[in-house]
């Protein structure tokens, strides 16, 4: 082989090793991209419609569950353990009742010193009330920046959140969005 036909092989192998590179450290992003591609940027849950923000990967789903996973590692805080926000979206095979009882009930199982620093919130989609709650995963003293969440609707849409407190209001804002398919 002469000196020249070697410079471009090892060229091209040098193109393929840096495109491999970002294809494999890309990869949930590039699955991401094209999941939006083939599916839009709503999903069927049971009898929900939930929107899928463009960063975020429908990692596996059936007609009654999914699983929901950001890909984007660029809304992090400063004190925050860096991870994936992850979203269980599923429908119930019957409707929440009583959504009070629901939360009063969720509150009773926690520890004393955990209802000190519950995360609670409601929020009002097209069609029915959420009601959310949880708090920060702490691992030996130490306040990780997690947030876990489990929100029920009046409904039979149950979700549970597990990520960075910093993508609290996107997941507000998209669980806003989220609405029965009449």
């Amino acid at each position: 082989m002469t000196r020249r036909n070697s410079s471009l092989l090892l060229i091209v192998v040098l193109i393929l090793a840096v495109a491999s590179l970002f294809g494999y450290t890309r990869r949930y992003q590039l699955r991401a991209k094209l999941w939006h591609w083939r599916h839009g940027n709503h999903l069927s849950v049971g009898a929900y419609e939930v929107p899928v923000p463009s960063m975020w990967l429908v990692d596996s789903s059936n007609e009654r569950y999914a699983t929901l996973v950001n890909t984007s590692w660029s809304s992090f805080g400063p004190d925050e353990l860096r991870s994936n926000a992850t979203l269980m979206v599923s429908s119930l095979t019957s409707a929440t009742p009583d959504l009070d009882g629901w939360s009063n009930t969720r509150i009773s199982m926690l520890r004393p010193e955990a209802s000190q620093k519950l995360v609670r919130y409601s929020l009002r989609t097209k069609d029915e009330k959420i009601e959310c709650l949880g708090g920060h995963i702490v691992y030996k003293d130490l306040k990780l920046g997690i947030l876990s969440l489990e929100c029920r609707s009046e409904g039979s849409l149950s979700l549970i959140f597990s990520g960075p407190t910093s993508q609290l209001p996107e997941l507000q804002s998209f669980i806003a969005e989220i609405h029965k398919i009449h």
